[in-house]
């Protein structure tokens, strides 16, 4: 059985990194007037997720607001990534 995907939007996965600072939350609550409310918090999130230009976000560290920024060269480093990598399955194996 063959099913025409004719009018059906395309759809990919785009992974990006996000910096949440400076958002007030029940996890972080203050009163501070540098800090800015959750809804605004997650501008950039939302951005990242819903705009046209989204398979032009991968790979691509954004901070707020829905700024995109250069990555570390620490993180284009495959053995700094290797190294993470072992970590991360150390740290999962008792799971």
């Amino acid at each position: 059985m063959q099913h025409s995907l004719t009018g059906v939007r395309s759809f990919f996965i785009v992974c990006s990194s996000y910096l949440p600072r400076m958002v007030v939350t029940q996890a972080i609550p203050s009163q501070s007037r540098l800090l800015y409310p959750a809804p605004q918090g997650a501008l950039t999130q939302l951005y990242a997720g819903t705009t046209a230009e989204g398979a032009n976000l991968n790979g691509k560290h954004l901070a707020p607001w829905a700024q995109a920024y250069p990555l570390s060269p620490a993180s284009q480093d495959p053995e700094i990534g290797k190294t993470l990598w072992s970590w991360l399955e150390e740290q999962i194996q008792n799971v």
